[in-house]
């Protein structure tokens, strides 16, 4: 059980992380915009307590 928790903690940190490399590129692939580099920012910014939190939860269990 606390196994299959784990796998699906790593899947969603794997979405997380290729999302935040997937917003990197697109900020730099378009940086005169600022609104748009404000709106793909700021949700990775917004991931990186999600994945501690799962690291966390992962290695205390």
């Amino acid at each position: 059980m606390i196994l299959r928790i784990c796998f699906i903690f790593f899947l969603v940190q794997i979405f997380f992380f290729s999302y935040m490399y997937y917003a990197i590129y697109e900020v730099k692939k378009q940086k005169n915009s600022l609104q748009t580099n404000r709106n793909l920012y700021y949700p990775t910014s917004n991931a990186w307590p999600l994945i501690s939190l799962y690291y966390q939860a992962c290695f205390r269990t």
